[in-house]
């Protein structure tokens, strides 16, 4: 499947991270192209575009988690190519991703962590279908209150409400802390999920915007790090 956006350098950078039996980016001259071995399982041209759609947005929600990774907004499928008969087919289809926010790493989330490998990632994507998932909702932003909190819930119903799974640092405090300045307008105003209930007390120990989005990407982060080590990946 051949690929491009943009900013196609910064795509052509991305060709020279990401090379797993799962998903590779590379390039043949000066164009980009996607491959997977989920291909093969395809009769028709029209299943592979279906394929690079899902491809595509797994990438985009890793590169919007993973500072290994530039944030690229607009990946445009630029057509199917056959070798088998050479034939060639070309779509109009453009992928967007929505409100990409940007990674300040730490020691956890920095691309010097060797745990934050992006073809580990996608080799973890490629056998569980919870990080698939988280991955590819994460493609709609971390700044946003509603995907911070479905990310919380997709890790949560994972680890099935045990925190400590993932780190012991992980306390139930925290976890009310977060979720409820998410739901709460009275500290994240209009950008909170809910309206305040008449007669509840405001929290005592809330998180701002930014430290509901640094919490939710550390823990989850530390999540894929959990589930790397239980695959041995």
């Amino acid at each position: 499947m051949r690929i491009s956006c943009d900013n196609n350098e910064a795509l052509k950078q991305i060709a020279e991270v990401i090379s797993t039996q799962y998903l590779s980016i590379f390039l043949i001259k000066d164009e980009v192209f996607l491959k997977s071995k989920r291909f093969e399982e395809c009769k028709e041209a029209v299943e592979v575009l279906a394929i690079t759609e899902e491809l595509l947005k797994t990438v985009l929600g890793v590169m919007v988690i993973n500072s290994s990774l530039t944030v690229i907004n607009n990946i445009k499928i630029d057509g199917v190519i056959d070798k088998t008969n050479a034939h060639h087919y070309f779509f109009g289809s453009d992928y967007y991703d929505l409100n990409c926010s940007i990674v300040v790493p730490n020691q956890i989330t920095t691309r010097r962590n060797p745990f934050n490998d992006p073809n580990r990632w996608f080799n973890l994507i490629e056998r569980d279908d919870s990080v698939k998932q988280v991955t590819e909702y994460s493609r709609l932003g971390l700044g946003d209150a509603f995907v911070m909190y479905g990310v919380f819930e997709l890790i949560r119903e994972d680890v099935k409400k045990d925190f400590t799974k993932i780190n012991v640092k992980y306390s139930r405090g925290q976890m009310s802390s977060f979720t409820g300045s998410l739901n709460d307008p009275r500290v994240l105003g209009e950008d909170s999920r809910h309206a305040v209930p008449e007669g509840k007390k405001e929290m005592t120990k809330t998180m701002s915007k930014s430290e509901c989005h640094d919490f939710i990407t550390e823990l989850l982060h530390e999540w894929i790090h959990y589930k790397l080590n239980i695959y041995g990946l």
